[in-house]
């Protein structure tokens, strides 16, 4: 009786072994990114969301949402760009941070990460994630540039300063729902590569917060500030030699917007997060990409145009066609060769690439190594 007993326990302990280890698998292709690209084309429920372009999309003529044609009205495009961002005041070309500290991670925890227990993915903070970067080879120093917009709103920016240096400085600008810290990764590999990063959160979101509520003109002054001023100060005190952006999601709209109104931006790359707005979708309606103004000075195809074009310019725009979350399909091919060709006249280069090797909302590693050798290109 008891042999029988152990035969049967042997059999349900082999079952059970067998059932694990197909749990295994299929959690394995579940989760595996080319598995996952496959159940997203089975689970769609349009032919439209990944692999078609919807016919309605065909109706409008991508060039004539261009308005720019040469150079001169290019720089027309650009200023008037530029005055409905910051007014009468102008581009803030001399403004710099109130406050740098020159290297974070030298700083007493307690004062650099006061409340850690309030960190999640969407509020931590530079301060609460040094432990991030404590192996990165070639890095000299974190450093934290405070930004006065307002008597309520400072910003932090972290710049990541290599020890030595390939001449490049690399912007990088989160979007919703996290924070750069998500890119410790990539941050880490443009650092070992020579190069400075200047690392921005977008408005609400860790070294960003508090929130600043939308109110047209001062919200973007909010968003687009920060960027010029950290880049003032950091281009007086290092010899970086060239500047690229790079933006995910949110952060990739305000990479196209800004590359468009600052030519110190050399090479852009806005990542899943942003399309002229007759492709746009329920998930990528976010208000401040409407302001009208804004609009109204330069059409999405404009700023694509004014981002690629003069001397060593170029925007690479890329789109993760089974993105879970927005900008999926392929429907920044339609307006491609409209801008490229505009671009390519004045003087400059535009792209769009659409990466397949995943169905998620980031920069994947094909897409940083696509990246990363492009910014190597003349």
């Amino acid at each position: 009786m008891a042999q029988e007993r152990n035969v049967v326990l042997g059999r349900l302990l082999n079952a059970l072994a067998v059932l694990a280890g197909l749990c295994g698998v299929v959690s394995f292709l579940y989760y595996w990114d080319t598995g996952r690209t496959v159940i997203k084309r089975l689970q769609a429920s349009s032919p439209y969301k990944y692999e078609e372009v919807d016919p309605k999309h065909l109706k409008t003529d991508p060039r004539t949402l261009i308005h720019v044609r040469n150079a001169e009205t290019v720089e027309r495009a650009r200023a008037a760009l530029n005055a409905v961002i910051w007014g009468e005041g102008g581009f803030p070309k001399n403004k710099m941070p109130m406050t740098t500290v020159g290297d974070i991670r030298k700083l007493p925890k307690e004062s650099r990460c006061p409340n850690p227990a309030r960190e999640d993915y969407t509020t931590r903070t530079l301060g609460c994630s040094v432990r991030l970067y404590e192996d990165v080879a070639n890095l000299a120093a974190i450093e934290q540039l405070t930004i006065g917009i307002s008597a309520k709103y400072h910003p932090r920016v972290s710049h990541f300063r290599p020890l030595e240096m390939n001449g490049g400085l690399i912007l990088y600008h989160h979007g919703y729902a996290g924070t750069h810290q998500d890119q410790w990764r990539h941050i880490w590999r443009w650092v070992e590569a020579g190069y400075g990063v200047l690392a921005f959160d977008y408005i609400g979101y860790g070294n960003a917060a508090p929130g600043v509520d939308y109110d047209g003109q001062t919200y973007m002054r909010a968003l687009f500030e920060p960027i010029a001023v950290a880049q003032n100060d950091v281009l007086a005190r290092y010899d970086y030699k060239t500047v690229n952006m790079v933006g995910l999601s949110a952060g990739g709209w305000v990479t196209a917007v800004y590359a468009a109104l600052d030519k110190r931006i050399k090479k852009s790359y806005p990542v899943a997060g942003v399309l002229p707005l007759y492709l746009r979708q329920e998930k990528e309606t976010a208000e401040p990409q409407y302001f009208q103004p804004m609009i109204d000075a330069a059409s999405y195809p404009d700023m694509f145009i004014l981002a690629a074009t003069g001397k060593g310019r170029r925007q690479v725009q890329i789109f993760n066609r089974f993105d879970r979350c927005c900008f999926n399909g392929p429907r920044g091919r339609l307006y491609e060769d409209a801008v490229a060709s505009v671009a390519e006249k004045i003087g400059g280069s535009f792209r769009v690439i659409v990466d397949e090797t995943h169905p998620r909302h980031k920069i994947s590693r094909w897409a940083f190594e696509t990246i990363l050798r492009d910014m190597g290109q003349p």
